[in-house]
């Protein structure tokens, strides 16, 4: 299936991001990643 596709159906939305939103993401999937290295949290 297209992306095309999916925008006809609304499976799929156009989004315009800004460039704060985009800097929000990196900085968590930053801390996300420094996260998974700690190897004293535990997996539950």
């Amino acid at each position: 299936m297209s992306l095309d596709n999916l925008l006809k159906i609304n499976q799929l939305q156009v989004h315009t991001a800004t460039r704060e939103a985009t800097l929000r993401l990196l900085e968590a999937a930053k801390r996300n990643i420094a996260d998974a290295h700690i190897s004293a949290v535990s997996g539950k």
